[in-house]
């Protein structure tokens, strides 16, 4: 097997499994208006993104100073991004891809058209993934690579000699994201934790920020456990310093057991990878420490602030002591 091929291959479904959820976050957060709006919004910035980063690409790799810290590199790429004109640039953003109708498409997605709604979909993550494989090579640039070795890099492939204009450049990193049958897509991830896990992980990253934002919690950590599941047959991963989480997919009622709780699965989810997200909220003589220090909270309120957010059922366990100090913890299931 050639694994470092694999890595790479996995590299970009990383970036495709991440807009695919951010997608799944929108559709189960937002009203179905709102969640096409949000798509069709998006195609527009990403498609604007791609272009004024393509555009100013001579600029980025002429960069002297070469960063260590991939973060760095990124914050540096987003800060000048944001700096520059957007109004300079073209547009008319849905010539970059092969399909012009999509003013066609969002209309009838509005109205509630299936098919319009999976191309919507469809064309949302080859815009947001073109720009964001587009994105992660130049970092690699940032970070000492040519601009050919590190498109190399990532996606195993020589990059061709002549690319004339942002629409050819497009389209070769968008045909990493393309859909042989876009009517009948169905999102399948690779039967990798590791994959599924960075993703979920990612996420969760950005969800504790908003939490904390809204509520003022200091949530310092958070964790996923994969449970182990009555109908495989293969060695379950090791648990690590997680604790055991058990799912019982057979019969009307699946349900994960996880401490003290019997937590609901939904029977879509059987069919995915399931895991077991958990936050957890530091305890001082039994106050939440909060950002502030200034804010009294509950842990009912950070509960309802991420069932608010993600609209599925949520678990308060009792506190228990934990890396050193009191702990209360949160749980919720995930599927994907």
């Amino acid at each position: 097997m050639n694994l470092q091929k694999l890595d790479k291959l996995q590299s970009l479904r990383r970036i495709d499994l991440k807009n695919e959820y951010k997608a799944h976050l929108w559709k189960q957060n937002k009203s179905y208006v709102k969640y096409i709006e949000s798509l069709s919004n998006h195609i527009h910035e990403y498609g604007l993104r791609f272009i004024v980063l393509w555009e100013n690409l001579d600029f980025f790799l002429a960069v002297k100073d070469k960063y260590d810290d991939i973060d760095d590199a990124k914050d540096f790429i987003e800060n000048c991004l944001a700096e520059l004109e957007e109004e300079d640039y073209n547009p008319s953003i849905h010539s970059l891809y092969k399909h012009t109708e999509l003013n066609d498409i969002v209309a009838n997605a509005i109205k509630d058209e299936k098919n319009a709604s999976t191309l919507l979909l469809c064309r949302f993550i080859v815009y947001a993934s073109a720009y964001d494989l587009l994105f992660e090579v130049v970092t690699k640039v940032l970070s000492g690579y040519t601009f050919e070795a590190a498109y190399y890099e990532i996606t195993n492939k020589v990059l061709p000699g002549e690319i004339e204009g942002v629409e050819a450049a497009h389209n070769l990193f968008a045909d990493y994201f393309t859909f042989e049958n876009e009517e009948a897509y169905k999102f399948t991830p690779f039967r990798l934790y590791s994959t599924n896990e960075y993703i979920l992980n990612y996420d969760i990253s950005a969800l504790v920020g908003i939490v904390s934002d809204i509520t003022d919690a200091n949530i310092m950590i958070h964790e996923l456990i994969v449970p182990s599941r009555e109908g495989k047959i293969f060695d379950e991963p090791e648990l690590g310093f997680a604790s055991p989480a058990k799912l019982y997919e057979f019969g009307d009622e699946p349900y994960i057991e996880y401490k003290s709780f019997k937590m609901e699965v939904p029977k879509e989810y059987l069919d995915k990878e399931i895991f077991v997200c958990s936050v957890f909220l530091d305890l001082d003589d039994d106050i939440i420490r909060t950002i502030s220090d200034e804010n009294s909270i509950t842990a009912e309120d950070v509960a309802q602030c991420i069932k608010n957010l993600l609209k599925t059922n949520v678990y308060t366990h009792p506190k228990e002591e934990k890396w050193g100090g009191e702990h209360i913890e949160i749980s919720w299931v995930e599927g994907i």
